[in-house]
């Protein structure tokens, strides 16, 4: 059977498997998204024009159709009708 010290040693062991892990992923994925903008640098949708919205425009804003008809528009936490 498993020993108290054994199971310590064990629990010891896989937390810093997983917090290693969890640090490798984070690693490789900043530095995935750096690739990501220089070959696509310029090109529409690329991270450096992301969430820029449409020229000129300014905002964030994000438009939903309700249920009647009528389009509402929810900027920045504000709820706004249009």
């Amino acid at each position: 059977m498993i020993t108290d010290d054994d199971l310590y040693q064990l629990a010891i062991f896989l937390g810093s498997c997983a917090m290693l892990l969890v640090v490798l992923y984070h690693y490789l994925e900043v530095n995935a998204a750096d690739k990501i903008a220089e070959a696509g640098a310029g090109a529409e949708g690329s991270v450096s024009n992301k969430g820029q919205g449409q020229a000129g425009s300014g905002t964030r804003g994000v438009e939903k159709e309700s249920g009647n008809g009528e389009g509402v528009s929810y900027m920045s936490g504000a709820l706004t009708g249009s």
